[in-house]
């Protein structure tokens, strides 16, 4: 799979991506070039538009028409993860495992429609680096994984579903994070000889790292690195060209919006901004 997602195999699904993030850009109805617009939250509406652009350049289009609720459902799956990752009873919180239920179905539905409508026989939209029906080759080669691995229909929804809500996510996420509450110890014995002999003696203690090559790595790295780290760096700039070349942007430091949780990397507050839209396209193929 890892074949995939390296930098030349990604051109044609960073393309995809500009083009349907510029397509959602132009088709913005509340944005226009007469007046100011206000954004209550820019991150809001960065996700809305940055979520349809990715699904559609990963997937395909079919997704969207096949699911018209995923984006709702994505997103409260997105403020449901935490709960269901801390494994709360689902008796304690039934609208956290709902809304896993709902972003299941999706894929469940998406996939039954995709394999009614591509056509494996054919051998060129089998090796196309982009098709309407899958999308991405990366979908189609997650697709006959699935199917030799036999997996039931439930269980190829179960996987796609957490593929497709880190595939969008912090590229530079992995196993080590900083911790939110850092323990100090401020104990008077701290730092000061031991008068008695310890307990264990461990002079001939020696260093095992069997099973965890790869870990100890900030913001991911070895075996375990994220391999979506080349196309989230290519969205993320895709996306700043083109809103730049859209819109005329201006933040409003607002912060009354503390209280919002999320479990993305942005600030926990909402960014009031201002949007302006230029006359121009928001995208051209050689941006």
């Amino acid at each position: 799979m890892n074949l995939y997602v390296i930098p030349h195999a990604l051109n044609d699904m960073a393309t995809k991506f500009a083009e349907f993030l510029a397509q959602g850009v132009a088709e913005m109805p509340d944005i226009d070039h007469v007046k100011w617009t206000t954004m209550p939250d820019l991150d809001e509406f960065l996700r809305r538009i940055m979520l349809r652009a990715a699904a559609q350049a990963l997937c395909g289009p079919g997704l969207l028409e096949v699911c018209p609720s995923f984006a709702e459902d994505f997103w409260a799956y997105d403020v449901a993860f935490p709960t269901i990752f801390r494994r709360i009873p689902r008796v304690l919180a039934p609208k956290a495992y709902e809304a896993r239920r709902k972003l299941q179905e999706n894929m469940k539905r998406w996939h039954v429609w995709a394999m009614a409508n591509f056509d494996w026989e054919n051998q060129a939209a089998i090796e196309e680096s982009w098709e309407p029906v899958y999308g991405s080759r990366l979908m189609r080669a997650r697709v006959v994984m699935l199917r030799d691995s036999g997996m039931s229909l439930d269980g190829w929804a179960a996987l796609d579903s957490g593929f497709i809500w880190t595939y969008p996510d912090d590229p530079t996420s992995g196993p080590i994070r900083k911790r939110d509450d850092p323990a100090i110890y401020q104990s008077k014995m701290m730092g000061k000889e031991s008068r008695s002999r310890n307990a264990e003696d461990d002079a001939k203690a020696t260093l095992i790292t069997t099973g965890i090559q790869g870990h100890f790595y900030p913001f991911g790295g070895g075996i375990k690195i994220c391999p979506g780290r080349y196309l989230a760096k290519q969205e993320v700039m895709i996306m700043v060209a083109i809103l730049l070349r859209a819109y005329e942007p201006e933040a409003i430091f607002d912060r009354a919006d503390m209280d919002q949780a999320r479990t993305q990397t942005f600030d926990a507050c909402s960014l009031v901004a201002r949007l302006f839209r230029e006359m121009h396209e928001p995208y051209h193929q050689d941006l």
